[in-house]
């Protein structure tokens, strides 16, 4: 299958960042899953296409999501992993499980106006968010604004070249496919 989904482009945006040329069709086949979908999570950060209010789900952090462009064509944030109360029948169950291994996840949000092209800078930017270096020198805040801030400087840095080789490599990037929880793009009133 040549067709471009969130799991495709997340392990075809992965092998692009980290070494600079895409995964093979192959490659993708060999690493995707059928029944459930890939933890590329496994790698600390999972990533959900979610709607805008999920994303941001306070007054602060929607303003502070369009506080540089009203029309931006998707808004990334992230959600810290908070750890479940643990009640008698979660401890007979879960007991043999072990903890998250992740500490939170990043949520993407797209508009109505996201191409294909902005969806797969998207999923390029938590890749490299992935993929940056750990700022001891940095508070939680400033490690956070850095991350999004020096990601997004990347992503856009590469979109068009990630873009061209994914399209010179046969797939089929015209239109991302997302499962029907995905596709709930955010439409903002420009009226003042």
């Amino acid at each position: 299958l040549r067709t471009v989904n969130k799991e495709r482009a997340e392990i075809i945006a992965e092998a692009f960042v980290r070494e600079k040329k895409l995964a093979t069709q192959l490659q993708v086949a060999e690493k995707e899953r059928l029944l459930f979908p890939a933890r590329l999570d496994a790698s600390a950060l999972p990533l959900r296409v979610t709607s805008l209010g999920n994303a941001c789900s306070t007054l602060d952090a929607l303003a502070s999501a369009f506080k540089d462009d009203i029309h931006r064509p998707y808004v990334l944030s992230y959600e810290p992993y908070v750890q479940k109360k643990r009640t008698v029948l979660s401890g007979i169950f879960m007991r043999d499980r072990k903890p998250l291994k992740y500490k939170g996840r990043a949520l993407l949000a797209l508009s109505h106006r996201a191409t294909s092209k902005d969806v797969l800078q998207g999923i390029l930017q938590v890749a490299h968010i992935r993929n940056l270096p750990f700022r001891k020198d940095l508070n939680e805040k400033e490690a956070y604004d850095w991350a999004v801030s020096e990601s997004s400087r990347r992503a856009k840095a590469d979109v068009n070249a990630f873009h061209n080789q994914i399209v010179s490599n046969g797939w089929q990037a015209n239109l991302i496919l997302l499962s029907s929880n995905e596709r709930m793009p955010y439409f903002l009133d420009e009226k003042e």
